[in-house]
């Protein structure tokens, strides 16, 4: 049986999958694994624009994203996003699990929910069972981009293709080198002979 800790992670797991897949559907073109740092500046951009939209309106949205709360108000201004090198160890490394819920608060706020409970709640996500996400061809919450495979699968080719070429093109210079001089070999062999024989009349 499945403990309370397991189940929570399992269940964070499939969160994180779940917004990895939704993050590809919004740019339609590459996984947030596959994102560059361009790509991961204006995410980041919009993350924080619109959470803080969000938090104006709504003061739970602040406890839950964790807004600074000075001298009795919510300081949504002085609240900021996670940051580039946090995006990558979560999408680029696979470390999703280490992440505070108040990161999970704000994926879940610019997705349009309330919380983290919200989205698994109001999507049916649940830790005991598959999921329906969609995600795109690879591993579960980082799939592999087909073109980087079939590039890197390309150059594999042409790289083996290149060094079969240098062997045989190296073998069929030893050849050659070997065929003339032993034919030199042979004629120095038969001018001797005939130098001899001539001596000898």
């Amino acid at each position: 049986m499945s403990s309370a800790n397991d189940l929570q992670m399992k269940l964070s797991e499939k969160f994180w999958e779940y917004v990895a897949t939704k993050l590809y559907e919004e740019v339609g073109y590459a996984h947030p694994r596959d994102w560059q740092q361009d790509d991961i500046d204006s995410f980041l951009s919009k993350l924080e624009q619109k959470v803080k939209e969000a938090c104006r309106s709504d003061s739970n949205l602040s406890i839950r994203c964790k807004v600074p709360y000075i001298k009795g108000r919510y300081e949504v201004d002085q609240w900021t996003a996670i940051d580039s090198s946090t995006f990558r160890r979560m999408f680029h490394h696979g470390k999703t699990q280490h992440c505070k819920k108040k990161t999970k608060n704000q994926f879940a706020v610019y997705l349009g929910y309330s919380s983290f409970e919200d989205l698994i709640k109001r999507e049916g996500i649940a830790a005991d069972k598959d999921s329906e996400v969609l995600m795109v061809p690879g591993d579960k919450l980082a799939p592999e981009n087909p073109k980087k495979r079939e590039s890197a699968y390309n150059l594999l080719n042409s790289t083996y293709f290149t060094w079969a070429a240098i062997v045989l093109l190296f073998f069929i210079s030893v050849t050659v080198f070997n065929f003339y001089q032993n034919k030199q070999v042979k004629a120095e062999l038969a001018k001797q002979q005939q130098l001899y024989i001539e001596a000898t009349k």
